[in-house]
Parts: C-alpha cells; structure tokens; sequence
C-alpha cells in the first residue's frame, strides 16, 4: 500500500542548508553525497528525513534517518537515470507518528553539483590565499584564523587555477590535505559532532562540522565516528583512501603524467 503524505503546514527548507553533489564511486556507477542542515528549523525529533531523486517518471528514495538521528546511508548510487544533467533532489522531513505521514519540511528541485563542479567547489571548504613568503614551498595548511586555510605560493603562475583544476594537485595534494584536516580536527581539536553549530561563529556553520559531514558524505564512509581517540587515525585513512576512490586519483595521476598504466 502507497502511503499517503499530508503536504499542510510544510515549511520550506532554504537552499542554503541543502548541497548535493554528484560523483562517481569506485567503479564509476554515479552516486550523490549531501550537507545538509536542519538545526534551525525546530523539526520533530522524531520525523524521518529523506532525499529522492528525480528526473521524469524516474525517481529513488533514500532514508537519512530521523531529525534526532541523523544518518548518511553508505549506498547512495543512483540508478536508472538516463543522465547526470537531468537529475534533480528533493528533501522531504515526515512526521510518520500517525496514520498518513504529514510533511512537515521539504525543499524540491535541487539542482546538484556535477563531477566536475565538485571538483571546484571542494576548495570552498578553504580559503586559499596566496601567500608570497613560502620560498620553495609550494603550499600549507593554516590553522591560525577562524576557518582554515590553504596557503598556496604566489610566485607560480595561475596558482589558484591549478588548485581547482590541476589532476596533479587533485591526486597528489589533495588526499594529504584532508588528512591533515581531519587530524586536526578530531585529534587536536578533539571535536566530533558533524551537527553541532558554534554560537561564537560568525559563520552559518562550524567549519569542523561541515568538514566532518562532507567526509561523512562520501561513499564507503560510516556515519558513525570513532569515539576513541587511538581508533580516529584509522578512520581519517579511510576517508583519504574513499576521497582518492570517489576522484579516481591514481588515473588522474596517470592521465596527466602520460605515464603507462602498468
């Protein structure tokens, strides 16, 4: 039996608390991660959420859990779909305590990033600032000011460009900085909430915690971080190790050296 929703009294979830992105897993099946964020709309507890996907008469429904418990599934590859352009999300928050769920939230027609914008739009998760005193160093990270950023020299030409769109940077670089992001933050700074918000921010949200969702975001990943220190190493390998699966880094790597896959 087709459950029936009560669509009455929703409220709309802004766009700036959904982003979806696409990628390609592993074996190159096209799957989608999100960061979103319902702390400041005082939904149930108990509502289940859900992302679907759509394109005509072709959709897929994906259950996150509920308000209180949040959780990223670990399969979300998209099937059926003839192409990547024409998917489109929607986010529904059900409160299923009676007979016919009533949508209480939701937010329709969520055009995600594409494998190539997600490329681009990883680095908005640093600020990359040209720095003209890192003599022979090529880049750093920077934990000194209120968001972290990636120090990149000023002397390279187009250095930003090649930050956003160089393979090299993508697969040798890139792997080394989430690492030391993650470190940072569930080692040093020994925080792990995903969904907590700092009151002292300035910002829409703690960069620790969009930090740990995006992680959380990635295929293969658990929603479940480890809450013993000595296990967070291992866990901080994991999700390098998915990032350079879901970017395919070792190719990328190939592809723009010209070497011979051996």
């Amino acid at each position: 039996m087709i459950r029936k929703f009560n669509y009455t009294k929703r409220e709309k979830i802004l766009r700036k608390s959904v982003r979806i992105a696409l990628a390609h897993d592993h074996n190159g099946v096209l799957a989608f991660s999100t960061d979103l964020s319902l702390d400041q709309y005082g939904l149930p507890p108990g509502a289940s959420v859900y992302i679907e996907a759509y394109h005509g008469v072709v959709s897929q429904r994906f259950s996150f859990g509920t308000v209180s418990h949040f959780h990223i599934p670990m399969d979300r590859a998209l099937h059926g779909f003839a192409s990547a352009d024409a998917v489109r999300f929607r986010v529904k928050v059900v409160d299923e305590s009676k007979h016919h769920g009533r949508i209480v939230a939701g937010a329709d027609g969520i055009s995600p990033l594409s494998p190539e914008d997600t490329e681009a739009n990883r680095v908005s998760l640093l600020h990359v600032i040209l720095d003209e005193e890192l003599e022979e160093r090529l880049w750093k990270l920077d934990f000194s000011g209120d968001w972290p950023a990636l120090r990149v020299n000023k002397h390279v030409p187009d250095m930003k460009a090649l930050v956003r769109a160089d393979l090299h940077f993508l697969s040798l670089v890139f792997p080394e900085i989430i690492a030391q992001v993650l470190r940072q933050i569930l080692l040093v700074e020994e925080y792990d909430d995903p969904f907590a918000l700092d009151q002292n921010s300035e910002q829409d949200d703690d960069w620790r915690g969009l930090w740990l969702r995006y992680a959380l975001s990635m295929p293969g990943i658990s929603g479940d971080i480890p809450s013993e220190e000595a296990d967070r190493p291992a866990w901080v390998d994991d999700c390098v190790q998915a990032f350079c699966s879901m970017h395919s880094a070792m190719r990328k790597y190939i592809v723009a050296t010209g070497a011979d896959e051996s």
